[in-house]
């Protein structure tokens, strides 16, 4: 992870903070000095269903995907169409799968969206934004910039992966890269977590 060398007090004030992996098509999460953004990701019928009906099936968020990619003896091999973030289960894929493994940092995962909603507050992000907004975000990234090809990793399921950035003005002060395991004969997302060392995708071998 990339230490931050200013911190809320040092700045500048009216700097805007984004998340993201290129500035471009980045998202506002705050500007230094101000609290004046909305969170992203939840909606009030989505924690109705994921955190009180338990509907595993209900659907959080719908991406885009078309990435050709290949087997590992080389072969092609597309993953391609609408995957769905559902609300899932803990132990199966989806929101609460994720919630589960990777809102909190553990010994053995050091790095977790908590981590990253923290780093982005220390150098002001609005604290509105929950974790799931930047895991949100994140997923986003890994299908619009993979680095490197999302790979097959076995059993139906691609690894897509990106370096995620959070931005105070034009410079990167915390940087992870990111993963997202998708289902593809399923079209379910079913993880999506930091590295554990920040500086390298899982889905190298």
């Amino acid at each position: 992870m990339v230490v931050p060398n200013t911190t809320p007090e040092d700045q500048e004030p009216g700097q805007e903070i984004r998340l993201g992996h290129t500035l471009d098509d980045s998202t506002l999460i705050g500007i230094t000095g101000e609290e004046s953004v909305q969170p992203l990701l939840l909606d009030p019928v989505d924690v109705l269903n994921c955190q009180t009906l338990n509907n595993a099936d209900h659907v959080v968020k719908p991406y885009d995907v078309f990435w050709p990619t290949s087997h590992p003896d080389g072969s092609p091999w597309i993953a391609a169409g609408v995957f769905n973030l559902k609300c899932g289960t803990a132990y199966t894929n989806g929101w609460k799968h994720i919630q589960d493994r990777h809102q909190y940092s553990t010994s053995s995962h050091p790095n977790s969206w908590e981590s990253i909603r923290a780093a982005a507050a220390s150098v002001g992000g609005n604290p509105v934004f929950a974790w799931d907004d930047y895991m949100d975000h994140a997923i986003q990234d890994t299908i619009d910039y993979p680095m490197p090809v999302p790979r097959d990793i076995g059993s139906n399921k691609a690894c897509f992966s990106t370096i995620f950035h959070i931005w105070v003005g034009e410079t990167p002060k915390y940087s992870w890269y990111v993963n997202s395991i998708m289902s593809v004969n399923n079209r379910l997302v079913i993880s999506a977590y930091p590295s554990d060392n920040a500086l390298v995708s899982d889905c190298v071998d």
